[in-house]
């Protein structure tokens, strides 16, 4: 499996979620991630980062693994449920999926540094593909 297969799957899923926006690393804002930004709202940036790739078994199949980041960005000053909820919706709606091949697992949710202008918690989701 190739890591575009790997992306493209994970990336339909996430466009399933709509408690708010999803940029993705190195890509422009999207309109609607540029107006939570403004707006103060929540958005979330997704990374998928790859690791090992492993041979399967007897054969010359290929078991690909990884992370996939998720960084929740919310205002600064509210405390911290609001990461959490979305942190939360986000664990519920891709825990233990499966597509094409991929299989997502549950989620680690973390904090991340501080930022003068957004409270930054991070959602570290392990993934295999076959």
């Amino acid at each position: 499996m190739t890591l575009e297969q790997i992306r493209l799957t994970v990336a339909t899923r996430l466009a399933q979620w709509h408690d708010a926006p999803i940029a993705w690393n190195n890509l422009p804002a999207s309109p609607s991630v540029k107006a939570a930004q403004d707006a103060g709202s929540p958005w979330v940036r997704a990374t998928l980062l790859p690791g090992d790739a492993q041979l399967a078994a007897f054969d010359d199949s290929v078991i690909d693994s990884g992370l996939l980041a998720l960084q929740i960005f919310t205002s600064r000053n509210v405390g911290e449920r609001p990461g959490i909820l979305i942190a939360d919706s986000l664990r519920a709606h891709l825990a233990h999926y499966r597509a094409d091949g991929v299989r997502l697992r549950q989620g680690n949710p973390g904090s991340g540094p501080p930022d003068d202008n957004w409270h930054m918690m991070t959602l570290q989701i392990p993934f295999s593909a076959y």
